[in-house]
């Protein structure tokens, strides 16, 4: 599973889940780990974890239109 870091860096993240993730801005269909506080600038997402402030989401499939 491939998971995008959108607007933070977590090197932890990055050890424990013995993946890369890439730093970049989401796409349609990605999984997107962020914080809270920037959860609303990436608009409708489907929540899958969030804990302490950090939330794990994935964007839809097809973009929305603003």
């Amino acid at each position: 599973l491939k998971i995008v870091m959108w607007k933070v860096y977590y090197p932890s993240f990055l050890v424990y889940s013995a993946s890369l993730a890439e730093r970049r801005k989401p796409e349609p269909g990605d999984v997107v780990l962020t914080s809270i506080d920037r959860l609303e600038k990436l608009g409708p997402v489907e929540r899958l974890y969030g804990k302490h402030g950090i939330m794990l989401v994935r964007m839809p499939t097809q973009p929305t239109t603003r």
